[in-house]
Formats: C-alpha cells, sequence, structure tokens
C-alpha cells in the first residue's frame, strides 16, 4: 500500500508593493539583488525605479 505523497510549496513568493505611476496607483514586484530585496526599489515597465513609501 503506497502512502499519500505530502504538499509540496514553491521555494519562494512574489512580493508586491502598492505604489503610484503616473496618476494611477497598482501593484509592482519589489527587486531582489543577490537573494535580498532592496529597499524602495520596484520593477515597472522592465525598469529599476525608485519609489519611497507612502
Amino acid at each position: 500500500m503506497e502512502l499519500p505523497r505530502k504538499h509540496k510549496y514553491a521555494n519562494r513568493v512574489k512580493i508586491l508593493k502598492y505604489v503610484k505611476a503616473g496618476e494611477k496607483w497598482r501593484f509592482a514586484n519589489v527587486v531582489a539583488k543577490s537573494g535580498k530585496l532592496v529597499r524602495d526599489h520596484v520593477l515597472i515597465s522592465g525598469m529599476d525605479e525608485l519609489r519611497s513609501l507612502v
């Protein structure tokens, strides 16, 4: 008899930040370098941009 397999989960998570881009608010991916999060940096249209906390 074979035991049921345990659930496998992803090794990482996607971290989003709510920022104002132009006149609209949107969620943007947080930048990670060398496995660490870069504070106040997000990806907007594939470009690394500095966005401070609001």
